[in-house]
């Protein structure tokens, strides 16, 4: 053992003789240990410092390599006989400037990695991920937590997300922060499903619960404003059939859906009174809307489907029944139009080119006999107007 400490000696001595007597000293990599503190602050600079410049006996003393030679393992291990074995230091990488840290790791006394933190140019901490120990078997333990920073372009903290796992490496959470509000995801950790979702405003109330079945469907929601009123619930069942509420802000109810898994169903939208506003009926087919007056009598009943820009309109007089005016559009341009007397007899009736121009015309009296039919006309020349015919010409 002597000589073997002598023969070590006499090789560090002659290294040693290659650099100035002052050596940078580093927890950088694998080829740099340290003699500092075994812990280090969330500002790992300060201990940084302290150990960049030592003398290289203190550096050997410390258990640590000299920046430059290579890495002799055993003469470090005869050194750390010297140190605490239960203490290990931590590696720091230092940006181009020499003085900001860009990463740190912190050690389990095995020498597994516990800490590992990135940091940006400005001495940001970016990124952390802390481990479990390891397990029998294991040469680094499985991920505990992982975050990520998120800063502006001055430099302010903008939001953060943590990722939370259990011993056997599954997430079983996650933690949004942001100025809109935070967020936090819990999952199952036998599937790797969602639990709930629990969304929250800048003001730290409650804005979005969300809960989930073991297959990770939901099974319920409710959402609230910024003053901690429902504005919305909605409840799901088996079958993934849904019924959703939303509310005003003083509770009252301002729509209500019984929907399917694909979404048709019945929605209705109401006014802050409570009376019946419009009523929409979707199906495979296209959608059939409803809009009434305040008095309950049918304004306006709108069908789209059949492509799409496929619409038809129909417009109703006071007593909801009698029509008033009837629009058709194909692919997104007006097809057909149709205006009709208070006694509900047509008063006229234009039909469309695909191009949008004029096809027909035709008008009639109250009576219903026709007053007026310009018969089939060519494409791209006339157009309707409030004031007849327009000719467009050549």
């Amino acid at each position: 053992m002597i000589s073997q400490i002598s023969y070590s000696l006499i090789i560090l001595v002659g290294a040693l003789t290659l650099v100035p007597e002052q050596v940078a000293f580093s927890t950088c990599g694998q080829d740099h240990g340290g003699g500092g503190s075994s812990s280090l602050s969330d500002n790992p600079a300060s201990t940084g410092a302290d150990m960049r410049n030592v003398n290289s006996k203190d550096a050997f003393i410390a258990g640590g390599h000299v920046m430059g030679l290579p890495n002799l393992g055993w003469i470090n291990q005869d050194a750390s006989q010297e140190t605490d074995k239960k203490s290990l230091p931590p590696e720091i990488a230092y940006h181009p400037d020499g003085k900001t840290p860009r990463t740190v790791k912190e050690f389990y006394p095995d020498g597994s990695v516990k800490n590992h933190k990135e940091y940006d140019k400005d001495g940001h901490l970016t990124s952390e991920e802390e481990h479990w120990p390891p397990k029998e078997g294991q040469e680094q333990g499985d991920i505990k937590d992982r975050k990520e920073y998120h800063y502006d372009e001055k430099g302010k903290n903008t939001g953060s997300q943590t990722e939370t796992y259990d011993k056997e490496g599954r997430i079983i959470r996650r933690d949004t922060t942001g100025p809109d509000g935070n967020r936090v995801t819990r999952y199952d950790p036998e599937n790797g499903q969602k639990i709930d979702d629990s969304q929250y405003h800048s003001n730290g109330r409650t804005k979005q619960v969300d809960n989930y079945d073991r297959e990770g469907r939901l099974k319920d929601s409710k959402e609230w404003d910024e003053d901690g009123r429902v504005r919305k619930e909605t409840n799901v069942d088996d079958k993934g059939d849904k019924k959703v509420k939303e509310y005003n802000p003083d509770g009252s109810v301002k729509s209500d859906a019984s929907l399917d898994r694909n979404n048709n169903g019945t929605t209705r939208q109401y006014r802050g009174d409570g009376s019946l506003e419009s009523e929409s009926e979707k199906t495979p087919g296209g959608t059939d809307t409803k809009n009434f007056r305040e008095d309950g009598t049918l304004e306006r009943e709108t069908k789209t489907g059949g492509g799409a820009g496929n619409i038809q309109q129909r417009e109703y007089q006071g007593d909801g029944k009698t029509p008033k005016s009837e629009t058709e559009y194909r692919d997104g341009m007006k097809s057909h139009e149709k205006e009709y007397h208070e006694n509900g007899n047509p008063k006229s009736e234009n039909d469309y080119h695909p191009d949008g121009t004029l096809k027909r015309s035709q008008e009639y009296n109250e009576d219903g006999s026709i007053k007026s039919d310009t018969g089939d006309l060519p494409a791209g020349r006339y157009g309707a107007g409030d004031g007849g015919i327009i000719d467009y010409g050549e």
